[in-house]
C-alpha cells in the first residue's frame, strides 16, 4: 500500500485534528527505503533518508529515518522522530508531542495542571535497543499511570547503574518530581537542587526551577526555597504565577536585609539602629476629626536629634493561602543566574525592584505594599521613613473593606499596627493613638494594641484612658496572657501622681512575682543545653500538656515563649519531617527491602535532628530573650522604689525642718460628671465583656 504526498499530508491532517483514523490492517510492514522512503509500518522501523512511519500497533518503537523523518504513532509504543530535526505525533499512552529538540510533556505537571515545561533532545535514547531501555520506558509508564512509588524505585535504579547512563539526566529529573507527588517533599527538593547544581547542561534544568517553586508551596519553611529561588531572578516565569515569584522572593530579600543589617550593627559595635532618625513629624493634612478616610499621608520629618531604639518587630507576614493558580504557558521558560546580595542595601533594592513590577490589580498588591513600607522603613533614611508610611497607608486603602474586592483584614489590621508605632517611635503620639484604635478588638493584635496604646497615652498625659486599657488587660478574660511590661506603666504612672504609697505597692508585688519566674526560665538555659535535648524537652511538655510549676505567672511565660511564631514555625518543621517519614513507613514491604527506602529513611532522620537542633536553638533564643527583659524590668522597678523611697525622705527632712515640701498626698476624688457619650458606672471589680477596653481610670492629681 502506497500513498502520494498530498494523500499522506491529508491523513495527518486528519490525525492531528481527531487523534484517530481507521485503516484496514496489514499482513506486514511496507518499506520503502531511499532518499523519499514511506512506511505504513506495524513493527519495523522506516528508510534511512527522509523517511515517513506510521505505526498503527503496539510495538515497543518505531521510528523515523536518521534525517528528517516524520513518525505518527497511535498504539502505545514510544515514537521518536531522527536526528535531524525529527517530528513526532504520539497520540498513545504517553502523551508526549515532539518537534525536534522541544518536548511538552502532557502528563506530569504541577498538581494535575497537565503542563510540565522543558526540553530535552531524546533522539539519542531513541536508538538504543536494549533491555535498559525497557526498563527506563516500564518507569516512564509507571509515572504516566500515576503509579509514583514504583515509579521512583525503578528511577532509583536507573540512577544507581553505570547501565542507565544514557537516561541518567531525565531518570534524575522524574524521580524528583515521582518523590513530590509522593508528598516526600524535602527528598524531592534535595534531587531539584542537584539538577539546578548543574546548571544549564541539564536538560531539565528550567523546568526543576518551576518545581522548586511548586515545593515552596508545600513545606512550613519557605525560606530554603527561596535561597535556591534566588539565584534565578531573572527568570520568566509564566503570567500566571509571575507576581507570587516576585513576591515571595521579596520577601526572602528582606529577610536577608534584616540579616545583613544586625551584622553591619554588630560589625560597627553599634548598640543601636538609626541613632539619628529626627523624632518630629509634621502631618500638615491631618484634620481634627481624624475620619477613617483621613490617613495623614503628608509625613514631613522636621528635626534631627539623637534618639533612642523604639522600633518595634513587625512579625512576620502568612501568606500560605490563596495560592493556588491555572498554570498557562507562554513558550519556553527563560532563566539566568545572578549573584546574591552581599550587603542589605544590595537586598532592599532588589526586593523594591521586584515589588515595583507588581501590577496594580494582582491579588499580592496589598502584600508587596505592605512589604515595601518594611524595606524602606529598614532603609531608614528619612525619605525612606515618608515612603514607608505612604505604604502603609496605601495598604490600608488597598484593603478597605467598603471598597475592595477581596478583603484582608489581618494585613489591615497589621498595617495600622505599623503605622501607630512608626507614629510612636517620632512621638507623634496623638496620631499613633488613632492607629492603636483602628484595631478590632476581635482581633488578636488587640491586647497588644491596649498595651502599647496605653504608652502612648500616657506619654501625651491621659494618666486616665492608660489605666484604664491595663484594667482590661488583667481583667479574668485574659489571664493566660502575659504583659509585665504593664506593671511597670502602672508604677510610672502613679509615682509620676505623687501616689508613692500605691507606687510602692505595685513595685513590691511585681518584684515579688517575677523573681521566681527568672528563676524558672534559667532553669531551662542554664549551663548551655544541648539544643536538640531543649527541643525535646519543651516539645514533650506541650505534648502532654504538663508544666512544670504550678505557679500561675509562669505558665503564662512559658506560653509566651512556645507560642512565640519562629517557635511555632520550628515546631511545625519538625512536624513536616515526620509527616513525611509516615508516609514511608505506611509503604510495602517489597519497597522499604529497597536501598531507596533505607536512604530515603536515612536523609529524612538526619533533617530532623538538623530541624530540631534548630528549633532547640531558637528556643534558648527566645528563653534569653524573656530573661534579659525580666532583667530589665526587674531593674527598672528597683529603680522606681529608689526613687520612691528617695521622694519620701525629703518630704519627711523638709517637714521637721519646717520647710514646704511641695507634695501633699491628696485624697481621691472622683467625679461622676461625664459627656453625652459615656454612662458612669461605678467599677466594682464585676468585668463586662463588652465593656473591655472602655475603661478609664479616675486618677485626681496627688501633687501640690
Amino acid at each position: 500500500m502506497y500513498m502520494n504526498k498530498a494523500a499522506y499530508f491529508q491523513f495527518l491532517r486528519i490525525v492531528t485534528v481527531s487523534g484517530l483514523v481507521m485503516i484496514p490492517s496489514l499482513a506486514k510492514a511496507q518499506d520503502m527505503s531511499g532518499d523519499m522512503g514511506f512506511s505504513l509500518d506495524l513493527n519495523a522501523p522506516a528508510g534511512d533518508s527522509g523517511g515517513f512511519a506510521i505505526d498503527l500497533g503496539s510495538a515497543p518503537s518505531s521510528d523515523a529515518g536518521n534525517s528528517g523523518g516524520i513518525s505518527i504513532d497511535l498504539g502505545s509504543g514510544t515514537m521518536d522522530a531522527g536526528s535531524d530535526g525529527g517530528f513526532v505525533i504520539d497520540l498513545g499512552d504517553s502523551g508526549d508531542f515532539s518537534i525536534g529538540e522541544i518536548d511538552l510533556d502532557f502528563g506530569s505537571g504541577e498538581e494535575g495542571d497537565g503542563l510540565d515545561f522543558g526540553s530535552i533532545d531524546m533522539s539519542s535514547i531513541s536508538e538504543i535497543k536494549s533491555v535498559e531501555r525497557e526498563q527506563y520506558e516500564e518507569a516512564l509508564k509507571l509515572m504516566r499511570n500515576e503509579r509514583w512509588e514504583l515509579a521512583a524505585a525503578k528511577f532509583f535504579h536507573i540512577l544507581n547503574d553505570d547501565a542507565y547512563k544514557e537516561f541518567y539526566f531525565e531518570s534524575e529529573y522524574q524521580l524528583a518530581k515521582a518523590l513530590y507527588k509522593m508528598n516526600l517533599f524535602h527528598p524531592s527538593l534535595e534531587r531539584f537542587k542537584v539538577i539546578l547544581n548543574k546548571g544549564p547542561e541539564h536538560p531539565r534544568y528550567k523546568t526543576s526551577i518551576e518545581w522548586v517553586f511548586f515545593i515552596s508551596r508545600k513545606i512550613a519553611d519557605q525560606s530554603e526555597v527561596l535561597r535556591e529561588l534566588a539565584k534565578f531572578r531573572k527568570v520568566t516565569w509564566p503570567k500566571q504565577y509571575r507576581n507570587e515569584y516576585r513576591f515571595l522572593l521579596a520577601k526572602y530579600l528582606f529577610s536577608q536585609a534584616q540579616i545583613f543589617e544586625i551584622q553591619r550593627i554588630k560589625d560597627e559595635e553599634a548598640a543601636k539602629r538609626n541613632k539619628k532618625r529626627q523624632k518630629s513629624f509634621d502631618f500638615k493634612e491631618f484634620e481634627e476629626q481624624q475620619s477613617e478616610d483621613d490617613w495623614g499621608e503628608t509625613f514631613v520629618i522636621s528635626t534631627d536629634d539623637d534618639d533612642e531604639d523604639n522600633s518595634f518587630d513587625f512579625g512576620e507576614i502568612d501568606l500560605s493561602d490563596g495560592m493556588v493558580f491555572d498554570i498557562e504557558t507562554e513558550g519556553q521558560m527563560r532563566a539566568e543566574t545572578a549573584p546574591l546580595p552581599t550587603t542589605a542595601k544590595e537586598a532592599i533594592d532588589l526586593a523594591l525592584e521586584l515589588l515595583s513590577k507588581i501590577s496594580d490589580k494582582s491579588q499580592f498588591n496589598a502584600q508587596a505594599r505592605y512589604l515595601e513600607g518594611l524595606l524602606h522603613y529598614l532603609s531608614g533614611s528619612r525619605m525612606d521613613i515618608e515612603t514607608s508610611v505612604k505604604s502603609f497607608v496605601q495598604v490600608v486603602r488597598i484593603l478597605d473593606p467598603r471598597k475592595a474586592k477581596k478583603t484582608d483584614p489581618v494585613l489591615r489590621e497589621a498595617a495600622f499596627l505599623t503605622l501607630a508605632r512608626i507614629h510612636y517611635e517620632f512621638r507623634q503620639f496623638d496620631r499613633s493613638v488613632f492607629y492603636y484604635d483602628r484595631i478590632n478588638r476581635d482581633s488578636d493584635a488587640w491586647l497588644t494594641s491596649l498595651l502599647e496604646s496605653s504608652w502612648a497615652y500616657y506619654q501625651r498625659g491621659d494618666f486616665e484612658k492608660a489605666l484604664g486599657n491595663l484594667v482590661t488587660l488583667h481583667s479574668p478574660f485574659f489571664n493566660d496572657e502575659y504583659f509585665p511590661e504593664s506593671q511597670i506603666l502602672r508604677a510610672v504612672i502613679y509615682y509620676e501622681n505623687c501616689r508613692f504609697p500605691e507606687t510602692r505597692e505595685i513595685v513590691e508585688n511585681f518584684m515579688k512575682d517575677a523573681r521566681p519566674v527568672l528563676k524558672y526560665l534559667q532553669s531551662y538555659v542554664k549551663d548551655k543545653p544541648d539544643p536538640e535535648k531543649l527541643y525535646e524537652q519543651i516539645d514533650m511538655m506541650l505534648k502532654s500538656k504538663r508544666r512544670r510549676t504550678t505557679d500561675e505567672l509562669a505558665n503564662k511565660v512559658m506560653r509566651l515563649v512556645t507560642m512565640d511564631q519562629d517557635v511555632v514555625t520550628a515546631r511545625e518543621k519538625v512536624a513536616e519531617i515526620d509527616k513525611q517519614i509516615a508516609i514511608l513507613d505506611k509503604k510495602s514491604d517489597d519497597f522499604k527491602s529497597t536501598n531507596m527506602y533505607a536512604q530515603l529513611i536515612e536523609e529524612l532522620t538526619s533533617l530532623r535532628k538538623v530541624r530540631m537542633r534548630e528549633g532547640g536553638q531558637l528556643l534558648t533564643e527566645r528563653f534569653n530573650k524573656e530573661i534579659n527583659a525580666l532583667k530589665s524590668l526587674l531593674s527598672q522597678a528597683l529603680s522606681i522604689r529608689i526613687e520612691v523611697n528617695k521622694r519620701e525622705r525629703e518630704i519627711i527632712r523638709q517637714k521637721m525642718l519646717g520647710e514646704d515640701a511641695g507634695v501633699t498626698q491628696r485624697a481621691y476624688e472622683a467625679s461622676v460628671v461625664v459627656d453625652d457619650e459615656h454612662l458612669y458606672w461605678p467599677y466594682d471589680e464585676e468585668y463586662w465583656r463588652d465593656e473591655l477596653g472602655t475603661y478609664e481610670y479616675t486618677l485626681s492629681w496627688g501633687c501640690k
